[in-house]
């Protein structure tokens, strides 16, 4: 992103990105803090990535925030993204009247949290730790899923409770109900993502199904 906004560009980004004036700062400092809380080596971080841009505010892909060093002038998201003609107006399809623009918006609006493979690794390692008592017995490699979802819970809101919350209070201060959406969702991300890495790190241990 360095490389294609100026200084000025990149704050605009990133509060079309989450509507909120600072954010761009607030994601850089949460990232570092949390690199830290979490004892990551020196060469890893933790990373937010909000992608929501600038496709927020229609108005914004007249405005020439880009700068093209070919022609030497600044241009607008439309000019370097002609596909955006396509995604104002509406449609009617079955009788239903579609938006485009909110369709698109929607389609491409995402939230990613990069966190080092490494930290995954010690998350699964603490889940079978956690199932020590059943799954490391030599003659039983079965669990149930009772016992399963125990143990990725407690690791979830134990090891990654941290990144959830620097993350819905650290960058976007935000307050219950919205407080409480998020970081449900956000954990659900993470359980799904620790129960996929286990299973492949662990494919001799077979949940039983409730």
């Amino acid at each position: 992103m360095d490389s294609d906004l100026d200084v000025e560009s990149q704050r605009m980004w990133s509060e079309y990105a989450t509507g909120l004036s600072g954010t761009f700062e607030k994601l850089m400092l949460a990232e570092q803090e949390l690199s830290g809380v979490l004892k990551l080596p020196t060469k890893y971080r933790v990373v937010f990535d909000v992608t929501v841009i600038p496709i927020s505010k229609p108005d914004a892909y007249d405005v020439r925030y880009f700068w093209d060093p070919e022609s030497k002038n600044t241009k607008s998201l439309k000019e370097l993204l002609p596909h955006l003609e396509f995604t104002h107006g509406t449609v009617t399809i079955d009788h239903t009247s579609l938006d485009l623009y909110e369709k698109y918006r929607r389609m491409v609006s995402k939230l990613y949290i990069f966190i080092p493979f490494e930290y995954w690794r010690e998350c699964t390692d603490s889940v079978y730790k956690q199932l020590e008592g059943s799954a490391k017995d030599l003659f039983r490699r079965k669990v149930t899923a009772e016992e399963y979802r125990t143990a990725l819970d407690c690791v979830v809101n134990g090891n990654l409770a941290a990144v959830v919350d620097k993350f819905v209070s650290g960058v976007f201060n935000l307050h219950s109900p919205q407080k409480d959406i998020l970081r449900t969702k956000l954990t659900k991300s993470a359980l799904n993502y620790t129960d996929l890495i286990f299973r492949q790190r662990y494919p001799e241990i077979e949940v039983l199904p409730s």
